[in-house]
């Protein structure tokens, strides 16, 4: 394996000659600048802050350094080829509709798609077919099952794509061996929002990661778990033949000035997990095994083992989800947690998922289960014995329009319950995870209104809205 780190030596080098910045960015390599945000992220970042000068490369037609360090992230993912992506994983699912679909293609896809699903949609014409997802004892949303999408396959022959979710927001995987076989008997191609699951390919302690499994086009945040800086993704082929139209695609969705400080992250971490990754995540699977097991030995607290759920269903022990014996929701858990200055990564109604990652050390878990210790010996939580378990989204509304006529329909402004019966001009999803519980183009239900209302008790961030405060919504005239 070769540990080379192409980009973020070019960069060293660079910033070594000390060489006169007739170019952007403005600041030319940090001066002129406020103190305390020098202080903040320190003089270095600004230095490594270049545009596309000589000997730097271009990402939208990657000749050099950059293309040498994608071809090591294709090497080191197994794929055909790669692309940096510096719009996050949103924008490589925007680019893989983008290139895989033309207006009026069907996709198959499972409801518990990012928000960036829709996007892709907008821009590509693409038009879906979603499926209604199950969901655990638990509430939580299972991955796409194979009977189901034989259904679906079958109902629409003519699909042109199966886009999938693998691993959930809470590590739930597919079984690729189910669903592979329907897949390749129907035809299609398959797309893999993988975001949360880049790590899968540096332990076989984790699920099977969807490049060896089969699939065409996967989607890794890179960010959420490998090491990279916030905003950094990859989007994997598995044939590199099909690089220059993903490459096309890309151009639309990615900015012209791409960040070399995200760009040289990306780099670094491949770097980093070629030589430890798997040292690195079979310790970090050991720690959070060992926290799962002392939070389901205290009195007023569960976390989510492989015994909670169905037997086919992978899962990803890094993940922990954790939910109140005591009748607390999940926000509320995450208030009290806040308050020991522990900051989850998602709440619901019934759970808080913990997201560890490859820069967890053993006293943060640790630290984690003393907490949930001494809120568990709080006498305010014993008067109510009841398990916390997440609500299951309201049934799917009808589509009238697809997503792309509604984006360009004239629309109004209402109140919520005037809303029932009425397509919505707008999306509306809870944040985190920016599942969509109604998209552009769909029929507003009561049960829709009832769930909205509900959450917006819990005082949840929304993504979509108007308005934030979902007291009116948008509609097509």
């Amino acid at each position: 394996m070769d540990y080379n780190i192409p980009l973020v030596d070019a960069l060293r080098k660079h910033i070594s000659q000390k060489r006169i910045r007739f170019h952007m960015p403005g600041h030319k390599g940090g001066y002129h600048l406020t103190p305390r945000l020098l202080e903040l992220l320190g003089e270095k970042a600004f230095q490594a802050d270049f545009t596309e000068v000589k000997g730097l490369d271009d990402l939208h037609n990657p000749q050099g350094v950059i293309a040498e360090a994608q071809e090591l992230a294709a090497r080191c993912f197994g794929a055909g080829a790669t692309f940096f992506l510096v719009n996050g994983a949103t924008c490589g699912i925007e680019a893989a509709l983008l290139a895989t679909c033309k207006p009026g293609d069907v996709v198959i896809a499972p409801r518990n798609v990012h928000r960036s699903f829709l996007n892709g949609l907008i821009l590509s014409g693409a038009e879906p077919v979603y499926i209604e997802v199950k969901y655990t004892a638990h509430g939580l949303p299972l991955p796409l099952q194979a009977a189901e999408l034989k259904k679906a396959l079958h109902a629409h022959p003519e699909a042109k794509a199966v886009f999938i979710v693998s691993p959930t927001y809470e590590g739930l995987a597919a079984n690729y061996e189910q669903l592979m076989p329907v897949i390749k008997e129907a035809g299609v191609q398959l797309i893999v929002d993988e975001a949360h699951g880049a790590h899968f390919y540096f332990s076989r302690q984790f699920p099977k990661p969807a490049l060896p499994s089969g699939a065409d086009i996967v989607i890794h945040g890179s960010h959420k778990m490998i090491g990279s800086l916030t905003q950094t993704g990859m989007l994997h082929l598995a044939d590199s033949g099909a690089k220059e139209s993903m490459q096309k695609a890309l151009s639309i969705v990615q900015s012209t000035s791409p960040s070399y400080l995200l760009m040289a992250s990306l780099d670094g971490a491949r770097a980093q997990l070629a030589l430890k990754g798997s040292e690195l995540f079979t310790k970090l699977i050991d720690l959070c095994q060992q926290a799962r097991r002392e939070i389901n030995e205290l009195s007023s607290f569960w976390c989510l083992t492989e015994k909670d759920l169905p037997a086919d269903i992978p899962y990803d022990p890094t993940k922990l989800v954790i939910g109140s014996l005591c009748g607390l929701s999940g926000y509320q858990l995450d208030a009290i947690l806040s308050s020991y200055k522990l900051d989850m990564e998602m709440a619901t109604l019934g759970y808080v998922l913990a997201l560890t990652g490859i820069g967890d050390r053993q006293e943060n878990l640790e630290y984690l289960v003393d907490v949930l210790k001494t809120i568990a010996k709080s006498g305010d939580l014993k008067h109510n014995q009841k398990r916390s378990i997440g609500r299951p989204y309201p049934p799917l509304p009808r589509a009238l329009l697809s997503p792309r006529e509604a984006y360009f329909s004239p629309y109004v402004q209402v109140s919520l319950k005037e809303a029932k019966g009425k397509i919505a001009g707008e999306m509306i999803a809870p944040y985190p995870p920016g599942v969509p519980l109604i998209c552009p183009g769909e029929v507003f239900t009561a049960e829709i209104i009832e769930y909205i209302e509900e959450l917006r008790c819990q005082e949840i961030k929304w993504q979509g809205p108007a308005d934030g405060s979902l007291q009116t919504v948008r509609i097509i005239e």
